[in-house]
């Protein structure tokens, strides 16, 4: 999920071309994750972290049911990748692009798409347990980053509801509205996050986050491919590691 500004830092821009605004949104978002939360981020904690538990719980419900049975061990793994993956938490600008869209994808594909919320969150939480334990988070963020689940609910219903299907190129329509209602989700919950917290406009945070999501628009095809292998073997989606290995 992004935060803030557009600048973008880079090898051809160095952090110091940011402006000073920038800057220091950069600088408050770094310090942030070892402080305990502000009141006001205590309530987007409440609010968009248990709120994203709650409509994880509500997916696994409601959406309809599912012929897919991975054995626990492939969902052990699934976790445990996406917790990789969120852990790698690549600066764009003011915000972050975690590469979990290469796990996301097969992971869609893999396991019940209604369990795919609970696994976002289980993968989300030991991420925040490990970073915990580093002594880089701070144990009052653990609920609040759960907020940043938000965005797979949008491929989770397109797909949930058109009905469980193996990868195939001919639905691509439909993954690309899966991915569009990825990034109409993830923009309304970072924006209403940021508003809460910093007081960012849902105008800036929309620039913000063009930059994140052509990353994830760039990860969703390397993800889809791994997808076609993990339909043929449901281990195939650990050849998406060495990818987040190299990124790590």
């Amino acid at each position: 999920m992004a935060s803030g500004a557009v600048d973008l830092v880079g090898p051809g821009r160095p952090q110091s071309a940011l402006d000073p605004d920038a800057q220091q949104r950069i600088d408050d978002r770094r310090a942030r994750r070892s402080r305990s939360l502000a009141a006001r981020e205590r309530s987007a904690a409440g609010l968009l972290g248990g709120g994203f538990l709650a409509a994880a719980l509500l997916a696994a419900l409601l959406l309809p049911g599912s012929e897919r049975s991975p054995g626990p061990a492939v969902v052990a793994l699934l976790v445990a990748a996406y917790a990789l993956a969120f852990m790698l938490d690549f600066e764009v600008g003011t915000g972050s692009a975690p590469p979990t869209q290469v796990v996301l994808v097969p992971m869609l594909f893999v396991a019940p798409v209604a369990w795919v919320p609970l696994l976002v969150a289980a993968g989300i939480l030991v991420a925040n347990l490990v970073e915990h334990w580093r002594g880089t988070l701070h144990r009052e963020r653990v609920l609040i980053r759960f907020a940043n689940g938000w965005y797979v609910l949008g491929p989770v219903l397109v797909l949930g509801l058109a009905g469980e299907a193996p990868p195939a190129i001919s639905s691509a329509p439909l993954y690309l509205g899966a991915l569009a209602a990825q990034f109409g989700v993830d923009f309304a919950s970072a924006a209403v996050h940021e508003r809460l917290t910093l007081g960012v406009s849902p105008r800036i945070q929309f620039r913000a986050m063009s930059l994140v999501w052509l990353v994830d628009a760039a990860l969703a095809p390397i993800g889809l491919a791994v997808a076609f292998a993990a339909v043929e073997n449901a281990y195939g989606f650990l050849l998406a590691l060495p990818l987040i290995l190299l990124l790590s």
